[in-house]
């Protein structure tokens, strides 16, 4: 939902127009494998955020990369393209980011309406440019268990 500008200044925002005001997070493809194999660790608070009524979302790259079938029903971004700094990003300045933890970062830039990112991966907290997101909250990263604890859920 990107917000359009007129050239008379004027700016055009489809999600007002089409009532669609969601605000989402995130969810990286450790959550997806730790709720379908039953991680006896962090199982539960990920099957807690899939199958209840968080507003969760998630990129096409992180489904490829489960691989798994499931019955999760969530909202699926398709990320075309990632920019050439979201490429360069590196953990550690040396290991680079799977092609399914780009794409989070690069829907996190693209769309204004995402508040944050669930991942039990922390290495992405340390490369995830906050400057190029323009949530209007401050922007989350964590844990499951910190998503849930923020929302009052546990």
């Amino acid at each position: 939902m990107r917000h359009n500008t007129c050239k008379c200044g004027y700016v055009f925002n489809s999600s007002k127009v089409f009532e669609y005001d969601a605000r989402y997070y995130l969810v990286d493809a450790n959550i997806f494998i730790y709720a379908i194999r039953n991680n006896p660790y962090r199982g539960a608070h990920c099957k807690k955020i899939l199958e209840g009524s968080h507003p969760v979302a998630t990129t096409k790259r992180v489904l490829n990369e489960v691989k798994n079938k499931h019955d999760y029903k969530i909202r699926v971004f398709n990320v075309k393209e990632i920019s050439p700094e979201v490429d360069e990003l590196k953990y550690n300045g040396t290991k680079e980011l799977s092609d399914a933890d780009k794409s989070l970062i690069q829907c996190a830039i693209n769309q204004p309406n995402i508040d944050g990112i669930i991942t039990n991966d922390m290495d992405i907290k340390s490369v995830c440019p906050q400057s190029m997101i323009k949530s209007e909250k401050k922007f989350f990263i964590g844990r499951p268990y910190e998503y849930l604890k923020m929302r009052g859920c546990v």
